[in-house]
């Protein structure tokens, strides 16, 4: 079937003005909204950024300052090494070594031999040294601690040190060697100055300073013990084979001894041998100094001889200097210390025997027999009355006293001198003394004295009972 459709032209119709206007303000009323919010956001955005900038301080730029064209530098002077006394106090190390010795009265301990100082002096342990360093720190130590004699300071820190000997005994002189290790200076051997018994000593970094300390302590007084003995005819120390010690042991009483020294205001000691011990003499409390001693050579003697001397605490002699002497005198030394000797008388021939041993004529010399003193010494209180008391209550009541010394005058102008205490408590005893004319003194009086004595001849002799003095 076939169906036709008619078509129907359209034309479309033209819009006017008024149209136009319509839709555009149309338009603008659905875009104002949108527009205006847009506006009030910015203008939010703004105010935000507004008052954010307000609160906001402003940061400054930095101003280059104008910078000043740098001087030349200059070459910096080498600087030299500072010299070992230059560094610092107290930064590095030393040590001190010292070697103490206590020399004889007398020895010369400013000039002295410190090769040989073991011949003249000895070492002495327990002498207390103290050391000061330069950081104001002390220290102290003993002689004997590291070594006999000796001291031995170490680690001790560099710069100005002292050194000081504590209970000092006598003159001091010091003489010290500092020598700085791996190859560095040394002093050489140095008399050290001493002041108030110390020596002040820069100590440079590894330095060891080697000293000897000398001194000379005073001597006290000490004893003097001869012994004699009697050779026989001819004898001769000198032969290849001679030892009187063991080829003369007959000892000798009745022998005269007497010493003597340079001082005038001093008296001459006399004393026989046998006096106070058998074969021997003994000359007790010499003080130090320079002395002789003199024998009266018995009659039927023909040589003497001073074969050895002994010292308290030091080394016998040695046997190629023997005999010692040869004479009846001998000059000698004390120095505090105890001498024992071995004096030796030869016999003459029988001719020379014979013509000493004829009976002497004329008056007998006084002195020739003897008597004894024996004393008793005390101390009383202040105020004590000795005149009123009897010898036995001075005796109980008053104080015995040890080493207070006692002169003896002989009758034949010999003396001899004892310390109370030698011969018992408080007391001495002068035996074997030559008849005749005595005088007994206390050296050293302090006080007022008092004395009662009774003299008893023995064997039934006369007795003087007791009288004052």
């Amino acid at each position: 079937m076939f169906v036709s459709f008619g078509m129907r032209r359209c034309r479309r119709r033209t819009q006017t003005p008024r149209n136009m206007l319509v839709l555009f303000m149309f338009a603008m009323m659905l875009l104002s909204p949108i527009a205006t919010s847009a506006s009030v956001a910015d203008e939010v955005d703004a105010q935000r950024e507004l008052m954010a900038q307000a609160t906001e301080v402003p940061a400054e730029e930095p101003v280059a300052e104008p910078t000043e064209a740098p001087l030349p530098t200059e070459v910096p002077a080498p600087t030299e090494a500072p010299l070992p006394t230059e560094e610092p106090e107290g930064e590095l190390l030393g040590s001190f070594e010292i070697d103490y010795w206590e020399c004889a009265d007398g020895y010369d301990i400013a000039n002295p031999d410190l090769e040989n100082l073991f011949m003249d002096c000895e070492g002495v342990d327990d002498v207390l040294f103290e050391l000061l360093a330069s950081d104001g720190v002390p220290s102290s130590q003993l002689t004997g601690e590291f070594g006999d004699s000796h001291v031995s300071f170490t680690e001790v820190p560099t710069g100005m040190t002292s050194v000081t000997q504590i209970d000092v005994v006598g003159p001091i002189s010091v003489f010290c060697n500092g020598i700085v290790q791996h190859g560095g200076p040394e002093t050489g051997v140095m008399s050290v100055p001493v002041a108030n018994d110390s020596i002040q000593w820069n100590l440079l970094d590894d330095e060891i300073v080697f000293c000897s300390w000398l001194t000379t302590p005073p001597a006290g007084p000490a004893d003097l013990i001869v012994n004699k003995y009697a050779c026989p005819e001819g004898y001769d120390v000198h032969a290849q084979d001679a030892d009187p010690m063991t080829d003369c042991t007959e000892a000798i009483d009745g022998v005269t001894f007497i010493v003597t020294d340079d001082d005038l205001a001093t008296f001459d000691i006399q004393t026989d041998t046998g006096d106070s011990q058998p074969g021997a003499v003994y000359f007790g409390g010499l003080p130090a100094g320079d002395y002789t001693i003199e024998e009266t050579l018995p009659d039927d003697v023909e040589s003497a001889f001073l074969w050895d001397c002994t010292i308290e605490d030091e080394e016998p002699n040695d046997p190629e200097d023997l005999p010692l002497n040869e004479g009846e005198s001998w000059d000698f030394q004390m120095t505090g210390k105890d001498v024992e000797c071995h004096w030796f008388n030869v016999q003459m021939t029988a001719a020379g025997t014979e013509a000493a041993t004829e009976e002497p004529t004329g008056t007998e010399p006084v002195g020739e027999q003897l008597g004894a003193f024996e004393i008793e010494y005390r101390e009383c209180a202040a105020g004590y009355d000795m005149a009123a008391a009897d010898a036995d209550t001075i005796l109980m009541e008053c104080a015995q006293v040890n080493d207070v010394e006692f002169q003896i005058l002989q009758s034949g102008g010999g003396t001899e001198t004892q310390l109370t205490g030698e011969f018992g408590d408080s007391h001495v005893s002068f035996t074997e003394q030559p008849t005749g004319m005595t005088t007994v003194t206390q050296t050293t009086p302090f006080a007022e004295t008092y004395v009662t004595c009774s003299g008893i001849v023995q064997n039934g002799g006369p007795e003087t009972g007791e009288i004052s003095m």
